[in-house]
């Protein structure tokens, strides 16, 4: 990486991250994996949408994880 461009990145919101993220990721993967991905990313996109990287503290993934497990959803889904 360079110089900047960790600063630059840690801008971004969370979904543009996630964006750049699976662009990057998609030549070294599977198709399948590449789904699995995008599903799994999914909820937290949708949670955390606009919240720069640089913004983000453990509570907030504690807090999502809570959140997630009191709608019924697995504690393994959770860590995926």
């Amino acid at each position: 990486m360079r110089r900047g461009q960790g600063r630059e990145f840690a801008r971004k919101p969370f979904h543009e991250a996630v964006k750049v993220y699976l662009e990057e990721r998609e030549p070294h993967v599977s198709e399948r994996t590449m789904q699995f991905e995008e599903e799994r990313l999914g909820p937290l996109v949708k949670h955390f949408g606009e919240k720069p990287l640089l913004r983000f503290k453990a509570e907030d993934v504690s807090g999502y994880q809570k959140a997630r497990l009191d709608v019924g959803v697995s504690g393994r889904t959770v860590n995926m």
